[in-house]
């Protein structure tokens, strides 16, 4: 009996200790279930892949001379991926080639729909009446002069948050993650246009009020330390931080207000935020999508067709419309 109780109880610490191991290890991506071997995004050329962020082990975590004996009744339980999903959900909506190329569907299949993530877009606010966001959005906050509300008077931050979680309600258009919790943080104007100090409140109150992701559809050509020092808060408070990579990248960028092609812009060209570079339909680089060392990801961000005010679509290209696939 007491033989029988020590091989149970090395069992469980032999267990245990694998468990641990394996916790410590793992690297997220980004909040919520990850499938290996399956790509949310299209990767360019120049670009790190996933394997960048995989832990490479050299040595077996438990020495092989630890292991003294392996007893023939002992269960080992197989650590297999979950294939089927019990909160399965059905949709109408076309599922258009940016869908296709992250494989959202698959995804989906497999629980990975956004639930229990918010994201916050931090853009020119968001609809808060389009009948394929509304029921997502959670409250959010304006930080432009003159407004109390985080509606959307552009149109811009509306399209970004329909790639990232229009809902599946069987009409207009569904998000990469459908069941995503969108926050509305207006920080640029009507014109699309902002003060570097909104944004840099606008980062910091998503942070502090429950964002698990922002999304900064949006730069500048110019360098600022306390836009950084925003990003480095909402990073060390483990939120992931995703902005466009630029539309510095064809021949017209200056008509983009760059002073050179694939100049860099920030937030993306900051150390802690994964910049999104632009894919076309057929997995090739957009015409004006910027490339460079800092651009860590890629999707698709020519023609995407997303929500608009007023409870409307609009097809819009730019890196603005990649970064939400990520996102």
């Amino acid at each position: 009996m007491i033989q029988k109780l020590a091989i149970a109880f090395f069992l469980i610490f032999f267990l245990s200790l694998i468990w641990l191991a394996n916790s410590f290890f793992t690297v997220q991506a980004a909040p919520g279930n990850v499938i290996k071997d399956d790509y949310a995004v299209v990767l360019s050329s120049g670009a790190e892949t996933l394997k960048n962020y995989d832990v490479q082990f050299d040595q077996p975590l438990i020495p092989r001379s630890s292991v003294t004996q392996t007893n023939a009744y002992s269960i080992f339980v197989p650590i297999i991926m979950n294939t089927f999903c019990t909160d399965a959900f059905s949709y109408n909506e076309t599922i258009r080639y940016n869908l296709e190329k992250v494989e959202a569907e698959q995804a989906w299949a497999s629980c990975s729909q956004g639930q229990g993530i918010t994201v916050a877009v931090v853009d020119t606010g968001i609809d808060l009446d389009h009948p394929d966001l509304q029921a997502n959005l959670v409250s959010g906050k304006s930080f432009v002069s003159g407004t109390s509300s985080p509606d959307d008077d552009a149109g811009h931050g509306t399209h970004v948050a329909g790639v990232v979680a229009g809902i599946a309600n069987n009409s207009g258009i569904i998000g990469v993650a459908p069941k995503a919790s969108l926050m509305p943080v207006k920080v640029l104007d009507s014109n699309g246009s902002g003060s570097i100090y909104d944004v840099v409140d606008g980062i910091e109150w998503a942070t502090d009020n429950g964002a698990n992701v922002i999304n900064m559809s949006l730069g500048s050509v110019s360098y600022s330390s306390i836009l950084e020092d925003a990003v480095d808060y909402a990073h060390d408070r483990g939120v992931l931080i995703v902005a466009a990579g630029g539309n510095c990248g064809d021949t017209f960028y200056f008509l983009n207000g760059c002073s050179y092609q694939d100049q860099p812009v920030y937030p993306g060209a900051d150390g802690d935020v994964m910049a999104v570079a632009s894919t076309d339909s057929n997995d090739n680089q957009s015409s004006f999508s910027n490339e460079g060392s800092y651009i860590e990801i890629a999707a698709p961000g020519s023609s995407i067709y997303s929500t608009y005010p007023s409870g409307t679509y609009a097809t819009l290209s730019g890196t603005s419309m990649a970064t939400p696939h990520v996102a």
